[in-house]
């Protein structure tokens, strides 16, 4: 009796994991193509909470990570990092490299949290304060916390 209620439990644990398993995988293949590639991209490995999208918007959650908005044409519109730093090579690759220039001078590139962007700008969310790029001007605003480093009396 022992042994056929343990593997009953066996039984349904595993249906529950295949269920799992089955549901992200229906996530990823309902997700439009340039989002899943973006993803597999920059934050590998990570299985999928959340998918929604209405008019021309989509919303995806990543399982214990972070929270991303894309636009009609599947361009990134905002990154949170719900707490976590965002990946280097996301802000390498996806920020205007003045900008991402600027963050690695005040050594900022490994405490962005969120990054959100429209037609006009990019906004950077730090630890201890925000930046913002104007894409026209190419002017930084905003309040970083610098790191300092060696400081002696």
């Amino acid at each position: 009796m022992k042994h056929t209620l343990r593997h009953l439990l066996i039984f349904f644990a595993m249906i529950a994991m295949f269920g799992a398993c089955s549901s992200n995988s229906q996530i990823w293949d309902e997700m439009p193509a340039p989002i899943t590639k973006f993803i597999n991209r920059y934050f590998p490995n990570l299985a999928i909470d959340t998918y929604d999208h209405n008019d021309n918007t989509y919303y995806v959650k990543l399982r214990g990570s972070d929270a991303m908005t894309f636009g009609r044409d599947f361009a990134w519109e905002s990154i949170d990092g719900l707490g976590e730093k965002l990946p280097q090579i996301f802000l390498f690759d996806q920020l205007p490299p003045a900008f991402y220039e600027y963050l690695q001078s005040i050594e900022a590139t490994d405490g962005v949290y969120s990054v959100m962007r429209d037609s006009r700008t990019y906004n950077v969310m730090l630890l201890n304060g925000s930046l913002t790029y104007n894409i026209e001007t190419g002017n930084i605003t905003g309040s970083p916390v610098i790191a300092r480093a060696n400081i002696s009396r």
